[in-house]
């Protein structure tokens, strides 16, 4: 029997990637990373959305997952390669949001972590 994704494991492996973002955000400010990003707006990227947006998406993506992995269960396997694609990818849009070398370094390790995350929390 195929093993689906576990809410427990999905939850601290999303916390333990939401701090690891919350420390690269930080190393990344003392050698100075002004997280000065134009998404369409200019702003600056707070230290709590470090946290918020790994932990959030990891786990609403991991819900979801879980409930269509039940019916479907080779739906798990796509979604745990398709996630970390998309978090590598996404990457791109972090070089082209900033011109800032230091943000650039620090969000895109974000990414690489976040996705990392969502792999072996979701991998069979």
């Amino acid at each position: 029997m195929s093993k689906t994704i576990q809410i427990k494991k999905l939850a601290a492996t999303a916390a333990i990637a939401a701090a690891t973002n919350l420390t690269i955000y930080f190393v990344g400010y003392s050698v100075g990373a002004n997280y000065q990003v134009n998404a369409g707006v200019s702003m600056q990227v707070p230290w709590f959305l470090a946290a918020l947006a790994t932990f959030s998406p990891l786990m609403i993506a991991g819900v979801i997952t879980k409930a269509i992995a039940t019916k479907r269960p080779g739906f798990q396997t796509f979604a745990s390669w398709a996630g970390l694609t998309v978090a590598t990818l996404s990457i791109g849009s972090v070089l082209t949001a900033t011109q800032d070398p230091a943000t650039i370094i620090a969000l895109a390790l974000m990414h690489v972590v976040a996705g990392t995350a969502w792999f072996l929390a979701t991998k069979k």
